[in-house]
C-alpha cells in the first residue's frame, strides 16, 4: 500500500514538473514578443518635415511632438520664445532638427524610451577663436625711405600695428580676413587686398590735396607745402557747424598749443585769456595779437561775429609773426572776413513804373 502511494505520488510531480515548464516557456515566449514590440526608435530614424520661416522654439517641439510618439520634458522657464529658427522644408531627422535648435539656443536634449529630456546649458559654449596667421612687411615713403609710426589696420576691425624705426611691422590676422588699410599723416589713405600673402611691402603717396591748401601767413598768403613755420588753421566746420558765441570758443580744443581759459560767467564770454604755447612773461601781457583783415585789433573778441570770419590761422612760432616784431612775441591770431564776390554779366531792367532787376551781382 505504501508502495503504491508512493508511485501515485511520483506520478503527479512529474505532471506537475512538466506542466510549470511549459507554462514557464509561454510566459517567456509572450515577454519575449511584448519586449520586441516595445522597442523604441532613435531620433536618427524617425523623419519628419517642418519647413516654416521664424518659428519659434517651442512651436517646433509642439509640431514634433504631434507628428511622432515622442513626448519633451522641459522646464517652460527654459524656453525662449523669442528666438525663433529657420528650417529647410525637406524631411530631416528628429536628431538634424534638435541640433539646429540647440546650435541656436543654449538647450540640450537626451533621449529616454519615448521621452526627450530638455536641459537648458547654464555657462555658454565657448566659441573657438578663428585661426590665425601673421602677415609682415615693410612701409617707405615715395623716395623709398622707411616710415616710422606708419598704421596698418585689417579693414573693419580695431585690429592692427604700427611700424617700427625701420618701417617694418607685423601683424596679426584671422584667416577670413581680405584688405588691410595703411594710413600715415600726409599721405594718401589706401586699401590693400591680401589674397593670401604674408609680406606686403607698401609705398605711400603724399596727399597732394593738403600739400596744395593756401593758409594766409603774415606777409601774405603761402601754400601749406612751402610754409617754414608753425602755423595752424581753424576748420572751417568748427565756426560753422558748432554754435559759438565768439571765436575763442571755436579755438578750444581744436588748434594744438593754444589753452583757452574764461574768466567771465556772462553769455557772450567777453573776458577770455588766449594763450598760445604757454605764459611767455610774469609781468607782461601774455595775449597774443589779433590781426583783423590785415589790422591790428584791440578791441573784445567778442565784437567779432564768428558767422563773419572765413579763414583763422593761428602763428606760433617766432619765425611766422617776425613780422609784428614785439607785439608777436605771444602768438598772432589773423582773421580774415568774408567779403562780398562780384559777378560780371549782372543785367538790370527799368521800364515805367521803375527798376526791376533780373540778376544783380554783388
Amino acid at each position: 500500500m505504501k508502495k503504491k502511494l508512493q508511485q501515485s505520488n511520483f506520478s503527479i510531480s512529474k505532471h506537475m514538473l512538466r506542466t510549470l515548464t511549459i507554462t514557464l516557456f509561454f510566459v517567456n515566449l509572450l515577454i519575449a514578443n511584448h519586449g520586441k514590440a516595445q522597442k523604441y526608435k532613435s531620433v536618427k530614424e524617425v523623419y519628419v518635415s517642418l519647413g516654416s520661416n521664424k518659428v519659434s522654439v517651442k512651436k517646433i517641439l509642439k509640431s514634433i511632438e504631434e507628428k511622432t510618439d515622442f513626448v519633451f520634458l522641459y522646464d517652460k522657464n527654459d524656453i525662449d520664445n523669442q528666438v525663433v529658427i529657420s528650417l529647410p522644408k525637406t524631411s530631416l531627422s528628429i536628431e538634424e532638427i534638435l541640433q539646429t535648435v540647440s546650435e541656436n539656443t543654449m538647450l540640450r536634449f537626451r533621449q529616454v524610451n519615448n521621452n526627450i529630456d530638455v536641459r537648458r546649458d547654464k555657462v555658454p559654449k565657448k566659441r573657438t577663436a578663428p585661426l590665425q596667421s601673421i602677415i609682415t612687411g615693410t612701409v617707405t615713403d615715395e623716395n623709398g625711405m622707411p616710415l616710422p609710426g606708419a598704421n596698418i589696420i585689417v579693414k573693419g576691425t580695431s585690429n592692427g600695428a604700427v611700424s617700427d624705426f625701420d618701417g617694418n611691422y607685423t601683424l596679426n590676422i584671422a584667416n577670413n580676413a581680405t584688405i588691410l588699410v595703411f594710413s600715415y599723416i600726409g599721405y594718401l589713405t589706401e586699401e590693400i587686398e591680401i589674397n593670401g600673402r604674408k609680406t606686403i611691402d607698401y609705398t605711400f603717396k603724399p596727399d597732394t590735396s593738403t600739400l596744395d591748401e593756401i593758409v594766409v601767413v603774415g606777409y601774405g598768403t603761402q601754400r601749406r607745402i612751402d610754409v617754414t613755420g608753425s602755423v595752424s588753421t581753424l576748420e572751417e566746420y568748427r565756426l560753422e557747424s558748432v554754435p559759438n558765441t565768439n571765436f575763442s570758443q571755436a579755438l578750444q580744443g581744436s588748434v594744438s598749443g593754444v589753452y583757452i581759459t574764461n574768466n567771465s560767467s556772462n553769455a557772450e564770454n567777453s573776458d577770455v585769456s588766449i594763450r598760445i604755447r604757454g605764459q611767455n612773461s610774469i609781468t607782461a601781457d601774455n595775449e597774443p595779437l589779433i590781426v583783423l583783415d590785415g589790422v591790428p585789433f584791440s578791441g573784445n573778441i567778442s565784437q567779432i561775429n564768428p558767422n563773419d570770419i572765413k579763414s583763422l590761422e593761428v602763428l606760433k612760432d617766432v619765425s611766422s609773426s617776425a613780422i609784428y616784431g614785439t607785439r608777436g612775441a605771444n602768438g598772432v591770431i589773423l582773421i580774415t572776413t568774408k567779403k562780398g564776390i562780384c559777378k560780371l554779366n549782372s543785367v538790370c531792367c527799368f521800364n515805367s513804373s521803375g527798376a526791376s532787376p533780373r540778376g544783380i551781382g554783388v
